[in-house]
């Protein structure tokens, strides 16, 4: 693992491993303003594969409203991160598929949505290339509007300067620091996005199936798709993201691996389910209704039901 003062040095790509990356925020001396706290601790759905909901992203991270020079962004502040040796870790390391810094820089919220908006950035950079293209087929389809709400880069914060500001003005004091974490200086790290409308959560149902089917396609599996994670029909949270390469992709056996990623399509329906009713899941369904299907002539099983191919 790379020396704490160079980690956390703010100039660099992060997480430092193999996969994608996210840069850092370029704040060119602009001071911080933080407004309100738009979000607080909130569960997370547990994982079908050993580990504790706190270990997965539960209660990982505060985002707060905030200023910085003359524009509004949403900036997500992570909590300190301490990994658990016990279920699935404790697997993959008794087998030697990977190793305690690949794992961190793997699952820790922090990282991990480092890694799933540097792998939607590549695929936007791709789509701009696409668009620039003189050949006119592959600019018809490229994508012109975002695949989540967007992320302009990482930041971090000396805890010292801003734990009394976050406890005195939004009585947040709950931050998971070790005295490890303190003699290390470790500072809070967070991420700069696009601050969004929060009156309408689901918008566009077609468009949203479609991002996810896109998401999924490139390697970032969400992993936790609920109303809560949603604004304007756009991802917000990935901070229990999977994105290839990752260390779980090598535990998992393709059954489990088939099952968690057909789990993005059954919460995508329940989300609708339960916000709308039946009437709207008959019209936009992410999963096929296998038993009136299956009297049709000719019907096979769909590759998103069943398949990760």
């Amino acid at each position: 693992m790379p020396s704490v003062s160079h980690l956390y040095s703010g100039r660099r790509l992060l997480p430092p491993c193999d996969g994608p990356k996210l840069g850092p925020f370029k704040l060119n001396n602009q001071p911080i303003t933080f407004e309100k706290l738009l979000s607080d601790n909130y569960p997370t759905k547990p994982s079908s594969f050993g580990g504790t909901s706190s270990s997965l992203g539960a209660g990982c991270s505060y985002v707060f409203q905030a200023n910085i020079g003359d524009s509004k962004y949403a900036i997500k502040i992570f909590k300190f991160y301490h990994l658990d040796k016990s279920g699935d870790v404790e697997k993959a390391l008794k087998k030697d598929l990977t190793n305690e810094s690949t794992i961190i820089y793997n699952s820790d919220p922090f990282y991990a949505e480092c890694r799933a908006y540097g792998k939607i950035r590549q695929y936007q950079e791709h789509q701009g290339r696409e668009l620039r293209s003189r050949k006119w087929k592959r600019r018809r389809n490229a994508r012109t509007t975002p695949l989540a709400v967007p992320c302009y880069g990482y930041l971090f914060l000396q805890f010292d300067d801003y734990s009394d500001l976050f406890r005195d003005d939004f009585g947040v004091s709950a931050w998971d620091r070790t005295e490890e974490d303190d003699i290390a200086q470790i500072p809070l790290r967070g991420l700069v996005k696009q601050l969004m409308n929060d009156e309408e959560p689901l918008r566009n149902p077609r468009q949203m199936l479609r991002d996810l089917d896109t998401l999924l396609e490139i390697d970032v599996w969400q992993r936790d798709v609920f109303v809560r994670n949603y604004l304007e029909g756009l991802l917000i949270d990935f901070d229990i993201a999977w994105t290839k390469p990752h260390w779980m992709f090598l535990l998992l056996s393709q059954e489990q691996l088939n099952e968690e990623r057909q789990e993005h399509y059954v919460d995508y329906d329940n989300m609708f389910l339960e916000v709308y009713g039946r009437d709207h899941i008959a019209k936009v369904r992410a999963t096929v209704n296998v038993g009136y299907r299956a009297k049709l002539r000719g019907w096979s099983w769909p590759g998103r039901l069943l398949s990760l191919a």
